[in-house]
């Protein structure tokens, strides 16, 4: 559906558990909106990530990231900070600035948000496809 504005972002339902699961490493991902359902304006995934797993220091230069913790904790850097996020925590990634993190708990499920959308091909691309 396009808008009068050109745009393809309209309204979204999606029913759980019903988007394509990847695996990367010794994450689980779920791509619970891509860019091409939100019109280029964001992408968003389910991480299910095991004890002591996480990325290295890596960056972003397109796109912010969000990662709202959903189960677990898991220690950040974000740039010259370090901190514990916990469950139902927030953290802002801003473009362009260096992060990393470790799962500290058994297994930890984080949303992440990447503004605008792209970042989520890399991972569909580097993933397997998971079968359910």
């Amino acid at each position: 559906m396009t808008k009068p504005d050109g745009s393809a972002n309209h309204p979204l339902h999606v029913r759980a558990a019903t988007s394509p699961r990847y695996t990367f490493r010794e994450h689980e991902f779920r791509f619970l909106v891509t860019g091409e359902q939100s019109g280029g304006s964001y992408s968003l995934m389910e991480i299910a990530s095991p004890a002591g797993s996480g990325p290295g220091p890596h960056v972003h230069d397109a796109a912010e990231e969000h990662f709202v913790v959903v189960e677990g904790e898991l220690n950040f850097q974000v740039g010259d900070q370090r901190f514990t996020a916990t469950k139902g925590d927030l953290v802002h990634v801003p473009r362009g600035v260096v992060h990393a993190f470790t799962v500290c708990s058994s297994r930890a499920l984080t949303l992440a948000t990447y503004t605008p959308a792209g970042e989520e091909i890399a991972f569909m691309e580097a993933g397997v496809l998971a079968e359910d």
